[in-house]
């Protein structure tokens, strides 16, 4: 891949690359710290020989780079001619003179290693863990490869994911299975809602006036987000200084909103929807139970058990925290359903929680159901 002639952009980046002793615009690679190097890809337009759709990898010099301007610039040692990858994410396809990727090259970072092939005519370099997308470099001796590629490619460079799983943006069963320890009224529950609840149920939480419904403050939400990420639980209590309420309740919501697959599925809350806006109360309510009880997965059940439990207890002292039936369900439907409008199935569970959850043969109708 050429230069795009613009000082410090040199078509391909790499921190393993060194400036070609003959003085040209392309880069060779340094064997000798490829295997420490991480890339990804920085995207450009060209307006090349390429299509407007084609994307490019950009060089970017690195401030801290030591680019030898010895000898003209390029003449000098090499071995301190090095340029650092940039982590940012790449997706469409890339073209080089005679090679091209195609497809998502995906979020992770890049990184690769020698494949020790006997090769005579370049080196190839091969990334661990797999992926979908790859490309190919020759070296044009043994002990010199260019970029950009050609025909007679053989080195590989192929799709690194992130090694370490985020607790966030989870599945709600891989998130349980990262720190299965964890119960909350004697049901199993994610390490978060164990400890988000046990903290509001602690800190009094519902006493406070807009619990649930005013917003924490994110630096403090973010930091804990963060702290969950990396080491997947963490003791709200013994955190110095100790979070507000709001926050942690903010938290919880945006846990529970960044499920890959949110705690209702969406083929259960189509179902829930028609039945909650059904007007026979008492044909309905028995529906709506079969399906929580019997299609949704057990943890799934478990989690709303314990959610809607501490619900109810909010509602309790609702003259002090100023919240309704109406106002959780508002505001809680978003994070529990596929569906923004679906505060009927929150109402619904909370209503008649003790007949879904609690084996209680009580259906509320009427100035009952408006009592809760």
């Amino acid at each position: 891949m050429s230069s795009n002639g613009s000082s410090g952009d040199y078509g391909l980046s790499a921190s393993m690359m060194a400036p070609s002793p003959s003085g040209q615009s392309h880069y060779t690679l340094d064997n000798s710290s490829i295997a420490e190097s991480m890339m990804s890809p920085i995207v450009h337009e060209t307006t090349s020989t390429t299509s407007s759709s084609t994307k490019w990898f950009n060089l970017k010099r690195s401030r801290d780079s030591a680019i030898s301007n010895q000898s003209g610039g390029h003449g000098g040692d090499s071995s301190s001619a090095v340029l650092e990858f940039k982590a940012m994410p790449y997706s469409g396809s890339l073209s080089g003179n005679t090679s091209t990727i195609n497809g998502d090259a995906g979020l992770g970072l890049l990184s690769m290693t020698p494949n020790n092939n006997n090769n005579k005519n370049g080196v190839n370099y091969v990334l661990p863990n797999g992926g979908g997308s790859e490309f190919s470099s020759v070296a044009n001796t043994p002990q010199q490869s260019h970029f950009p590629t050609s025909s007679n490619s053989n080195a590989v460079f192929q799709r690194l994911e992130d090694a370490h799983t985020k607790y966030f943006g989870s599945t709600l069963k891989e998130s349980y299975d990262l720190c299965p320890n964890f119960k909350f009224n004697d049901r199993p529950v994610p390490s978060i809602v164990y400890r988000c609840l046990t903290y509001l149920t602690t800190e009094n939480a519902v006493y406070n006036e807009g619990i649930f419904r005013l917003n924490g403050m994110m630096a403090e939400v973010n930091r804990i987000q963060q702290t969950f990420n990396a080491d997947y639980d963490v003791d709200l209590s013994q955190m110095d200084p100790k979070p507000d309420v709001h926050s942690v309740a903010t938290l919880l919501k945006r846990y529970l909103r960044t499920l890959k697959i949110t705690l209702i599925p969406e083929a259960s809350a189509k179902k829930l929807m028609s039945l909650t806006l059904a007007t026979n109360v008492v044909k309905s309510v028995p529906q709506i139970k079969e399906i929580v009880c019997n299609e949704l997965p057990t943890l799934n059940y478990d989690v709303l058990y314990v959610m809607f439990r501490y619900f109810r207890e909010v509602l309790k002292f609702k003259e002090l925290n100023k919240m309704s039936v109406g106002a959780l369900s508002v505001l809680m439907a978003p994070n529990l359903t596929p569906f923004d409008g679906a505060k009927e199935i929150c109402s619904a569970l909370l209503i008649d929680f003790e007949y879904y959850f609690e084996g209680s043969n009580v259906i509320l109708e009427g100035a009952a159901r408006k009592a809760v």
